[in-house]
């Protein structure tokens, strides 16, 4: 392993996205997505998002225990918050088409007939994203957390946020997350 990550600072791009690669193995890490995301090309960036995302924000069915759910919660919580600090920095208008577009692909599988995805817990570190100044960020978060499990303390922080929005279009957001989880705690209860 060690002579793994001697071999990330080689010199042939080969060597150290191999050695990258590896490390991902072994560690069960997605670091070579993560740093391609990251790339100045915005067709490298476009595919590295699509693919992070794939892995990412698919709930593995195979695993049935509770450590397995929430790792698999963890994973996707991790990932929607790396799809939005990178959204929340991107400049290029294609690739930040390309990670609402992750977003809302994670947002609409889990709503799919027939896919039971296990919704996962409203964190802090999204509700966070509400106060971003990017409007763009602010509307994705909002649909993260509408996509998540019903938390009746949630409601407070929309309709606070809800008072002080200027965005007509993040305010329209704002009420349809209320909408959606109002009637998920309806259905829960």
């Amino acid at each position: 392993v060690s002579d793994l990550f001697l071999l990330l600072n080689d010199s042939d791009p080969e060597v150290s996205d191999l050695a990258r690669v590896a490390l991902d193995v072994l560690f069960g890490t997605e670091d070579t997505f993560l740093k391609y995301m990251e790339d100045p090309d915005p067709l490298i960036k476009k595919y590295a998002i699509k693919i992070y995302t794939e892995r990412c924000l698919k709930v593995k069915t195979t695993g049935s225990t509770t450590t397995e759910v929430d790792r698999s919660y963890i994973t996707q919580l991790s990932a929607l918050r790396t799809l939005l600090v990178r959204l929340k920095y991107e400049k290029d208008e294609g690739t930040r088409k390309t990670l609402s577009d992750a977003i809302e692909q994670f947002l609409v599988s889990s709503e799919g007939e027939g896919t039971k995805k296990p919704r996962i817990a409203v964190d802090q570190t999204i509700i966070n994203y509400l106060n971003d100044s990017n409007p763009d960020v602010r509307k994705n978060a909002l649909k993260i957390i509408a996509s998540m499990e019903y938390n009746p303390a949630i409601f407070g922080i929309l309709l606070e946020r809800l008072k002080v929005e200027k965005d007509e279009e993040v305010k329209s957001e704002i009420e349809r997350t209320i909408e959606t989880i109002a009637g998920g705690g309806r259905q829960q209860e």
